[in-house]
């Protein structure tokens, strides 16, 4: 038989999410007390909606509540038929009705089940349902954003996931925000991504460098993601791969110089991605064995137009990563003068808009050479003028 839950932030507080099994229907919603889902909340009607089944269905009416009943926030006339995942407004108060999974713990007879801290704000974002379709049929689809070195050379390419249905977000941002929403869906939607995209990467290029991201979920259990790496790596035994892990998410230097010990012996390199958007982890960054390091794209943005404290902060870091034998990559390059200053303070490797956007094909053009070329050929037109305007 199927269960249904409602999530939300119920309570005296609410600011904590926790699940309220429906297990009697009718089930009238409002403010008054005697009412099974009794809310007190000003803008709640005194009986202001009902859940009801019909064939097996959940389904939702509003009772001529002063405020509206919102399904999705397309406000509800008469009956709607239920879906996992559908985001539920009774007036303002928010909630979410969700098919109870058969991994969760049996609920019948319980009075509320405490979940998860969740931040309030944008707290149950709608399209649940559809990410699972999106899960299941493997609707994702990958992009490849270029790094070279310093001449412009190709080096490696960045793995970057997107959806592909017409119904949800294309954006990973805007995926991911879904899936966090929902227990598991964050890692098993960014192990598809890294699946898809290096399948695609590899039916261009056997011999691409590329790197692969991480969600910071996964390194809650790093046996599941190594498992995930291994299958890669079987599946692909000569493509070199580099796994990007954010610095935010190494907390256990322990469990992490075994991940990259691990790493190591599938011929998997590691980097740290992101590195100065939070807490720089340079202690980390020398007892676990680590190939790359990429600057956020914080520190290099306007860098050419920075103050010289934070030029020669970064510059010292720069130092600092190469001396400990660890390539350092620049992210977010969107400008000559910022590749520039890239190159004075002698990044290894450099990714961003300057150098290519992200594309689905394995087409890098070197921009670098034909820049250089260019800024000659100004170079040249100016020297000229000036001889001009002596004579």
């Amino acid at each position: 038989m199927t269960k249904w839950v409602l999530e939300g932030f119920f309570g005296s507080n609410g600011d904590t999410l926790q699940r309220l099994p429906l297990n009697q229907f009718p089930a009238k919603i409002g403010r008054d007390a005697r009412l099974a889902l009794a809310i007190d909340h000003s803008e709640i009607s005194r009986y202001h909606a009902e859940f009801f089944t019909e064939r097996g269905e959940l389904f939702l009416r509003d009772l001529g509540s002063t405020n509206g009943t919102f399904v999705n926030y397309q406000r509800l006339y008469g009956k709607v038929a239920l879906r996992h995942g559908d985001v539920i407004h009774f007036a303002s108060y928010e909630v979410r009705v969700l098919e109870e999974m058969d991994k969760d713990k049996d609920m019948d007879g319980a009075t509320m089940t405490m979940m998860s801290d969740m931040p309030l704000g944008n707290k149950l974002p709608t399209g649940l349902n559809e990410l699972q379709i999106l899960l299941n049929e493997r609707a994702v689809r990958a992009e490849f954003q270029p790094i070279v070195g310093l001449d412009g050379a190709l080096f490696g390419y960045e793995v970057l996931g997107r959806g592909s249905r017409g119904d949800l977000p294309a954006s990973p941002r805007e995926l991911f925000r879904i899936a966090e929403s929902m227990p598991g869906k964050d890692v098993q939607l960014s192990a598809l991504m890294r699946d898809v995209g290096v399948a695609q990467g590899y039916s261009q290029s056997r011999t691409a460098r590329l790197f692969v991201n991480t969600h910071p979920a996964e390194l809650k259990n790093t046996l599941q993601l190594l498992a995930t790496m291994q299958r890669l790596r079987n599946l692909y035994p000569e493509l070199s791969m580099v796994l990007e892990i954010h610095e935010d998410a190494i907390t256990d230097v322990k469990r992490m110089k075994r991940v990259a010990d691990e790493l190591t012996a599938m011929h998997i390199d590691l980097a740290y991605d992101d590195f100065g958007a939070g807490q720089a982890r340079l202690m980390e960054m020398v007892e676990v064995r680590v190939k790359y390091v990429k600057f956020d794209i914080s520190l290099i943005r306007c860098l050419h137009k920075a103050g010289k404290a934070k030029q020669k902060m970064v510059a010292t870091l720069v130092a600092m990563t190469k001396g400990m034998g660890i390539q350092a990559v620049a992210e977010g390059v969107e400008f000559p003068e910022e590749f520039e200053v890239c190159k004075r303070m002698n990044f290894d490797l450099l990714q961003g808009y300057y150098i290519g956007k992200p594309r689905p094909l394995l087409d890098y053009r070197n921009p670098v050479r034909p820049m250089r070329r260019l800024w000659g050929l100004l170079n040249s037109i100016v020297q000229v003028e000036g001889k001009d305007q002596k004579s």
